[in-house]
């Protein structure tokens, strides 16, 4: 009976075997071996930002709000996927994201790398960033059209900020004389984080991604922490071109403490972009 039965299985997957590999091949005839996405739109933006000295110690600057940075800003990026094999993928992308703000009238003191700028003082705002980054996904689950799994990330981020401030001082014989001063710091710094990943063709030409990674280390001085999520949708009308959108959501955090004379503070950006795709 038992012998029956082994055979009778044996069949079963003898038989369904060809339809299993139909259903595989019918997925999706779009490639999948080399991806490259780009595209961009405005993004929404916060920036929260901090640079100590050791004798003045530091204002935490909210850029959009005390310096009239923009709050939105266009961003574009291009990102390119291998498929190493059946299992595994890697990802690596680049963006820039670059604001200076209009002219605006000091509400309150700015302690800023150990120059102080008073309330009243004309003062503009500039932020630039690039990120360097890359992800490596391993399909723990995959058949024709789903797949899941662990993801890591890593890359490299530089952040320049700086204010460029224009008051009155006390000069000789107590008049008033007019200073400029335009102090601007870069952080640089490799980053990585880890997470999951899940890819789905909902159809023969639409297909649905999405990532979510994170982590938090403490090095000396210093807690940082990295979120990056994405989700996507994308229409293939042709073989090797899609079109869609995705909704993406960054924010790298750097606690200081006050011996420490680097920028810290806090970056994100999020917002819905549209995109092309070229698959082949």
């Amino acid at each position: 009976m038992r012998k029956r039965a082994v055979l009778l299985l044996m069949s079963v997957v003898w038989l369904l075997a060809p339809v299993s590999r139909a259903r595989a091949q019918s997925a999706t005839d779009v490639p999948d071996r080399f991806q490259i996405d780009a595209g961009g739109f405005n993004m929404f933006v916060s920036t929260n930002m901090v640079f100590n000295s050791l004798s003045l110690g530091g204002t935490t600057v909210n850029f959009e709000k005390d310096l009239n940075l923009p709050d939105t800003a266009q961003r574009g990026f291009v990102e390119g996927y291998w498929r190493l094999a059946r299992r595994h993928q890697i990802s690596v992308s680049y963006s820039r994201l670059n604001r200076t703000g209009s002219s605006v009238s000091l509400m309150h003191d700015i302690n800023w790398g150990g120059n102080v700028f008073p309330a009243g003082a004309t003062a503009q705002g500039e932020l630039d960033s690039s990120f360097f980054s890359g992800t490596y996904r391993l399909a723990v689950y995959r058949n024709s059209s789903f797949e899941v799994g662990p993801a890591v990330g890593f890359g490299y981020l530089s952040l320049t900020a700086g204010i460029n401030a224009t008051f009155s001082v006390s000069g000789p014989q107590g008049k008033a004389v007019s200073t400029t001063l335009n102090p601007k710091t870069t952080e640089t710094t490799p980053t990585g984080d880890i997470g999951g990943y899940a890819n789905w063709w909902l159809s023969k030409r639409w297909y649905a991604r999405g990532d979510f990674r994170y982590i938090i280390v403490k090095p000396e001085n210093t807690t940082a922490s990295i979120t990056e999520g994405r989700g996507s949708l994308a229409w293939y009308p042709w073989t090797h071109f899609g079109i869609g959108g995705q909704y993406e959501y960054t924010k790298f955090r750097f606690d200081r403490t006050l011996l420490s004379t680097s920028l810290g503070g806090n970056y994100r950006y999020d917002g819905v972009q549209l995109l092309g795709v070229l698959a082949f």
